[in-house]
């Protein structure tokens, strides 16, 4: 009898924002589906010269895409934090 073969799950990315960039390193915000579990990504990608395209790091966040309402609720808090801080711009 044949052995079976697993299944290897789609991965389906979609780039969302490049939300900062550097010499050699990005962050980017991606959705992607693996296994039927669609999640937000938010991950630090680098590049060494002798590398064609960016690699993710092990440094980010990965949430389910059920949690990007909250994720929203905490940035728009840490946001009037931060400038009632003096870390941002006032834009009012």
């Amino acid at each position: 009898m044949a052995k079976k073969e697993k299944a290897t799950p789609q991965t389906i990315e979609h780039r969302i924002a490049l939300l900062s960039k550097t010499k050699g390193t990005q962050t980017r915000m991606m959705l992607s589906e693996y296994s039927n579990r669609t999640s937000v990504d938010i991950r630090q990608w680098y590049k060494k010269a002798d590398m064609e395209k960016f690699a993710p790091t092990r440094k980010g966040i990965s949430l389910a895409v059920e949690d990007l309402p909250a994720l929203l609720k905490a940035t728009k808090k840490a946001i009037r934090v931060a400038k009632r801080e003096g870390l941002l711009p006032d834009d009012e």
